[in-house]
This record gives C-alpha cells, sequence and structure tokens, in this order.
C-alpha cells in the first residue's frame, strides 16, 4: 500500500496542469456520485472519521499553522459572506439561531450563568 502511494505520488509530481485538472474535475465527479448513493449509516461513519482526521490534525498542528489556519479559514468565510444572497444570508442566520436556541435549551443552569456574565463582560470592554 506504501509502494501504491509512492508511485502515485511521483506520477503526480509529474503530471501536466491539464491532466492534473482533468484528474481533479474526475475525482470530483466520482466522490458527488458516491456520496448521492450513500445511505444515511454510511455517510454518519465517513462524515464521523473526517471529524476524528480533522481532531487529530488540529491536536497536532503547530501553534504557526493553527494561527496560519485559522486566519484561512477567516477570509473563506468573509469571501463567502461577501457574495451570498440576501436570502442566503437570511437562511444562515435562522439555522445560526436555530443551532444557538438548542445549545442554550441544553446547557446546564451553571453553563447558562457563565454564558450570561462571559456576554455582560464583553459587552462591558465595548
Amino acid at each position: 500500500m506504501a509502494a501504491d502511494r509512492e508511485r502515485s505520488a511521483i506520477a503526480r509530481a509529474n503530471e501536466s496542469v491539464e491532466k492534473r485538472q482533468k484528474r481533479l474535475a474526475a475525482d470530483r465527479e466520482r466522490s458527488a456520485i458516491a456520496r448521492a448513493n450513500e445511505s444515511v449509516e454510511k455517510r454518519q461513519k465517513r462524515l464521523a472519521a473526517e471529524r476524528e482526521r480533522s481532531a487529530i490534525a488540529r491536536a497536532n498542528e503547530s501553534v504557526e499553522k493553527r494561527q496560519k489556519r485559522l486566519a484561512a479559514e477567516r477570509e473563506r468565510s468573509a469571501i463567502a459572506r461577501a457574495n451570498e444572497s440576501v436570502e442566503k444570508r437570511q437562511k444562515r442566520l435562522a439555522a445560526d439561531r436555530e443551532r444557538s436556541a438548542i445549545a442554550r435549551a441544553n446547557e446546564s443552569a451553571e453553563k447558562g450563568q457563565k454564558r450570561l456574565a462571559a456576554n455582560k463582560e464583553r459587552s462591558a470592554i465595548r
């Protein structure tokens, strides 16, 4: 398996820009078809594995890498929000409010008190 990865890496390093774009487009298409046909259980398993890999990668990243990743995420988010339509923005904000309401409904009284105190402190600083 490691030998296969090494051969693939060498082949990819030597491929032309056009060939790379064609390969990536084919990969995206295969992935989209596979995801469209996957069962709920398979999707949940795939997403859980992705979250686990991401958590491991984040736990092992350096402070500099983390800052760089977070800055890139903020930039991508800002670009996406600048380009979203009014309807999409309203939908996103409604989903944010719903997630927040669910989280608050599920939090303990102690956590709620801590959150309210932190909010008061933040608003006092402004």
